[in-house]
Formats: structure tokens, sequence, C-alpha cells
């Protein structure tokens, strides 16, 4: 059984971010940088699994101080391999990730590739959780999401447990066989649609005491924003980061009273704009 974390670091894909601001920029990059080694690259060396590969897509004109982190990522742990991409290429990385994947297995494989932006987090057995179902799943691609996750707010130091089964953490396992194309797990579209995708079948995790990732919710997010409601349920253990993603964070101690004063002001705020309209 092969398995690939497919991540895109800073390609031309988004000229801002979700507040307008441009993602080329070196103080973007370096806060990217700064996330990566915070959240995503610890969850990923904390894995209790480690057999597999992680095949990162950098921008090929990435500044030469950045490569050199990327050298000491590498020695900390070797499974993580950069991957160099022309500006006018990462477009097409879904195509870059099927090709690299491709050349590196054989007739026969169980292939699993996992979906992993690079300023998020999997819990410590993800990549474990994930082999042991595709060793069941048969030759069919199967997607394997974990239903539910965690959000975590950067300017609140607060978590959510959230569900969210079409997820963008998705893993794909596909028996590799003669004449088959490989798809990855980029290659249907968006995860948004894993449900619905022809020849495709989906395994969820459906225990939300195992919450197999984190999104971080950040001022530099491309898309993601925070989103208080009353649906999620508030992390209340300050030390779970730490303990079971391996993200070196403790919990604020009153994040009973951010997150309920959070929501207030939010839907006041709300309410004010619908007033204004």
């Amino acid at each position: 059984m092969k398995t690939f974390i497919l991540t895109r670091f800073n390609l031309s894909l988004w000229p801002a971010d979700k507040n307008g601001k441009s993602t080329r920029t070196e103080q973007w990059l370096q806060q990217r940088f700064d996330l990566f080694e915070r959240f995503c690259f610890p969850s990923v060396q904390n894995q209790t699994v480690q057999d597999f590969e992680w095949i990162v897509l950098f921008d090929s004109e990435t500044p030469a101080i950045y490569q050199d982190k990327m050298k000491a990522y590498k020695r900390a742990l070797p499974s993580f391999t950069p991957y160099f991409v022309p500006a006018r290429s990462g477009l097409y990385f879904a195509y870059i990730f099927q090709s690299i994947v491709s050349s590196k297995v054989a007739v026969g494989d169980k292939v699993i590739t996992t979906y992993l932006d690079n300023d998020d987090a999997l819990r410590f057995d993800y990549i474990e959780t994930v082999k042991r179902l595709a060793a069941g799943a048969g030759d069919s691609p199967t997607f394997i999401s974990f239903k539910y996750g965690l959000q975590y707010f950067t300017s609140l130091n607060i978590a959510l447990s959230i569900s969210f089964p079409t997820n963008h953490f998705i893993s794909l396992a596909e028996a590799y066989t003669e004449g088959y194309r490989l798809k990855t797990v980029f290659g249907y579209g968006s995860h948004m649609g894993i449900e619905g995708y022809r020849g495709a079948r989906v395994l969820y995790v459906d225990d939300r005491e195992q919450a197999g990732w984190v999104e971080v919710v950040h001022e530099s997010n491309v898309v993601n924003e925070v989103r208080l409601t009353w649906k999620r349920r508030l992390v209340r253990d300050i030390h779970k980061l730490q303990e079971e993603y391996g993200i070196a964070i403790t919990l604020s101690r009153h994040s009973i009273w951010i997150y309920y004063t959070g929501f207030v002001l939010r839907m006041l705020r709300q309410g004010c704009r619908r007033l204004r309209l």
C-alpha cells in the first residue's frame, strides 16, 4: 500500500486572501511558513504511522531563505518532499500531483492520497486509520472522510468541534490496475461533491471523539472565516491540540466567556446590518 499526503503551498492560485490582501508578498509568504511550522508540519510529524510520502508543491521562485527551511524540514521528517512548480503551471496542480504519484507506484499497488492544506493539521492517528479502512475497501475508488474535526481560531485561541462530512481533509484509496489512470484525491474535482462522483464511493469515520483534522482560521485564510454558531461544540480540554495533533498550543482557560461573547457580538452585528438594509 502506497500512501501520499498532497499539499499545495504558495502556488499562483489565488491573487488575494479573504480580506483582499495580496498573496504574493514577502509578508504573506512569511506568515504561511509560520503557520506551516506551528500547525501543519508538527501534526504530520506526529503521525503514529510514518509509512507515507508527503508531496508539497512550491512556486519555483520561492526565495532561497525558504528553500533552506525546506532542507531543515526534510532532515526532521524524511517523508517531506518538495517539488517546485513554475508560476504559469500552478493552476494544473491536480495533473502535477497525478504525474508525481503515478511515477512512484506500480501495477497492483493500493494507492492512498490525502488532501492537506499547508495551514491545517491532522489528528495523530489519521494516516493509521485511513490505511486500515483502505485495506478493506475493495478495488473501487473510495473516498475516506472524517465527519468531525475542529476549527481553531488563532485570534480567539479557542477551538470548536464541528461536523463537516464533505470537508477538505479527505483521502482517496485507488487500486492501481493495468490500464487504470490514477486520479488522486484532487482528480475528481471539489471535495464538496464527493458523494456524487460517478464510480467512487465514500466511507465516513463518524465519531466525534475521533476528530480527524483541525482547520485553522486566521486572518490570511484565502477562503475560510470565523463562523460561530449554536450547532458547534466548544472544546473544553485546553490540552487537546497538543495531545491529539502535536500542536504546541494551550487553549484559552476563558474559552466559554470568549465563545459566548464572540457569538453574541456577531449576532448583534448581523442584526444591525439587517436594520440598515
